[in-house]
This record gives C-alpha cells, sequence and structure tokens, in this order.
C-alpha cells in the first residue's frame, strides 16, 4: 500500500523568515518551516533572493515577488490616515505583485495560507478557484491591537487616531475575513474578539504557538547574573518601543536612584537613534544579535513592560523556556493560561519600582 502524499502548502508573507528573530511573524514562519515532518511547505514573500544561505532545513520551494515594501513617508502616511484603507496594509503595488506570484505557482499546492493582518486584503487580487483553496493566518487582530492602543494612549489626539485605525481595522475584518477558508490566531482572545465582531466569520481556529525547542532551552546548570535584567523585541513595533521608553525614562532611573545592583540589556533590532541617545547608567542597548538564546540564559530576570498589543507575546514564550523568570504586565501575558507564581509575575502597579524586582 502506497504511503499517503504529504499535503503542500504555499505560505505567504511579506518578508523571508531569516533572521528569525527579527519580528514576531518571522518567528512563527520560521518554527513551521524547521519542524515540519508531515507538510511539503512553499514560501512566496516580496523581495529577491536573500543574500544569506537559507538555513539546511529549508528544502521547500521559495519564490520572491522581486520588489521589496518601503518605509512610507510622513506625506504618504498622512494621506494612508485620511483614506478608509488602515495604515499597515500593505500597498496596493506590492499586494498585487504577491498575488501575480501566487497564481503562477499555486497549481503545485492543495492549500494556501496567507500570513499576518497586513495582507487581508491580498484575497480580492486572487482568482476564484485560488481564492477556494486560501486561508488566512491573521496572528494577530488588528481592530484588537488598535482598541488596546487607543486604550492605553494618555494624549487625546493619539487616542483618537489609534481609535480611527481600528475602526477602520475593524471594517475591512469585516469586509475580507469572511472571504477566506479559514482565520487562524495565535491567542484565544484574539480569537474571541473576531467572533464577538464578524458575525458571518468563516471557521477560526486557534493554533498553538511556541519556540524553537533545539534553540531556546535549559540547560539546567545555567550561570545566571541574578541582576541582569534583559528585554528583546523588534524596536520599530510600537509596543516594544513604548516598553523601552519606560525601561529608560522610568525604571532603570528609579533603580540607580534606589543604588540597587541591577543593569539592564535592550536587544532589538531598527532602534531609533533617540532611544540609544538617552541610555541611562546601567543601560546597555545591543541592537540586533545572533545568539539571543545565549543572552537569555545568562540574565537573572526578563522585564516585559507591555502596554498595548494583541496576540500572545514570542519574547516571553522564549525567556519561559530557558527557565528565565518574566516579570510583565497583563499584557505581556495575554493569551496564556499561566499561573502568577515565583517565576512568572503580574505587576499591576508599573510605576511601583518594587514590583519589577
Amino acid at each position: 500500500m502506497s504511503r499517503p502524499t504529504k499535503p503542500r502548502i504555499l505560505f505567504v508573507a511579506c518578508q523571508f523568515f531569516e533572521p528569525e528573530n527579527a519580528n514576531g511573524v518571522n518567528k512563527i514562519l520560521y518554527n513551521l518551516f524547521k519542524n515540519d515532518r508531515e507538510l511539503n511547505l512553499g514560501l512566496v514573500c516580496l523581495g529577491q533572493t536573500p543574500s544569506t544561505v537559507a538555513p539546511e532545513f529549508i528544502k521547500h520551494k521559495l519564490y520572491f515577488s522581486g520588489e521589496e515594501a518601503r518605509e512610507r513617508t510622513p506625506i504618504e502616511k498622512f494621506f494612508r490616515f485620511l483614506s478608509a484603507r488602515p495604515q499597515t496594509l500593505l500597498s496596493r503595488n506590492l499586494t498585487i505583485k504577491l498575488a501575480d506570484k501566487i497564481h503562477s505557482v499555486h497549481r503545485s499546492f492543495d492549500q494556501i495560507v496567507v500570513v499576518g493582518p497586513n495582507l487581508m486584503n491580498l484575497v480580492d487580487y486572487l482568482d476564484p478557484i485560488v481564492e477556494k483553496k486560501t486561508s488566512l493566518l491573521a496572528i494577530d487582530s488588528l481592530s484588537l491591537y488598535f482598541q488596546s492602543r487607543a486604550e492605553s494612549e494618555p494624549s487625546f489626539i493619539h487616542h483618537k487616531i489609534y481609535q480611527i485605525e481600528g475602526d477602520k481595522s475593524l471594517r475591512f475584518e469585516q469586509k475580507y475575513y469572511p472571504q477566506y477558508q479559514k482565520i487562524l490566531f495565535v491567542s484565544s482572545k484574539d480569537a474571541a474578539h473576531v467572533s464577538e465582531h464578524i458575525k458571518n466569520h468563516p471557521p477560526i481556529v486557534c493554533i498553538p504557538n511556541g519556540v524553537d525547542r533545539e534553540t531556546f532551552y535549559s540547560e539546567g546548570h545555567e550561570r545566571r547574573n541574578r541582576h541582569q535584567l534583559i528585554f528583546t523585541g523588534n524596536l520599530d513595533y510600537a509596543p516594544n518601543r513604548q516598553a523601552c521608553e519606560f525601561l529608560i525614562g522610568e525604571l532603570m532611573p528609579r533603580l540607580n536612584q534606589k543604588n540597587s545592583r541591577y543593569s539592564l540589556k535592550i536587544v532589538g533590532a531598527n532602534a531609533p537613534a533617540s532611544l540609544k541617545e538617552q541610555l541611562p547608567e546601567n543601560t546597555e542597548f545591543l541592537g540586533y544579535v545572533e545568539d539571543l538564546a545565549s543572552l537569555l540564559r545568562t540574565s537573572g530576570v526578563y522585564i516585559a513592560p507591555i502596554f498595548h498589543g494583541a496576540g500572545i507575546k514570542n519574547k516571553v514564550l522564549e525567556a519561559m523556556a530557558v527557565d528565565l523568570p518574566v516579570v510583565g504586565t497583563q499584557f505581556a501575558f495575554d493569551g496564556m493560561e499561566f499561573l502568577d507564581r515565583s517565576n512568572c509575575r503580574v505587576v499591576k502597579e508599573p510605576y511601583e519600582v518594587d514590583q519589577w524586582i
């Protein structure tokens, strides 16, 4: 008897997933491809063939659209805000390029999975035969993200801006989600939000999120510096940037005033110059690092002052995987089922420095 054929699944994303710790979407894709045992996978993404050599485990088909996304100018951002489209959606030109590449290769795949909320309107540019086998791995709900950001924003003007973006995102989710065969999230909170606000939604699946266990693991005999605090994250993502502003502007100056022995390492790519220029004493900015796991294994406490957002925080999962104690706000642990205990603690009053240490 012949063995059943492995399903052939084509993922579609904005970026190639190397380096995998560049952002949360890359981490999820990296883990899916690395740990694939039962599937035949392919990937369509923006840009040219990467200059770095793909990891050995990638024995899958890779397709590139030939053009990369670029940072929008302030004027472009302003006119996008005035439009009905959410700010975070990929441009129409690049979306069409992805759709064209999908059409050229789709016959080699049984299913297509579009990855990320910023690609939700890609379905508009797909032929009906392709649309019928396409699902959306939204990961996070855009409308929930902007809702939480508006609620945490003290400035009235910024509150209204994020509220408007949240309303636009919800309208787009209500329009585009029903066109997919399935919608997949990594957090039950996001799944519940969409179920509540989109009445004619397709099946919603909450898939388990995790980390690369071969990379993030506890050796059981780590030589930790118990006074070493660490925070990691892609710093062009607003919740991570806000977390750094809190650490630099509030927590570390207060710890220094108490003459504590604690020091802080901030790890992550794409930090604005303003963050690097205002580092207080005992604070070090490392930027992007290749070996994130080793840094976590030698640190004493993972600090996660996340004040808004959606989805599950990969950074927290990675710290837990190496047995690093995590102290964070409630948003840092959203979507996780855990007990507030000695190695995982929720800070209810972020500006009370003693709650962090």
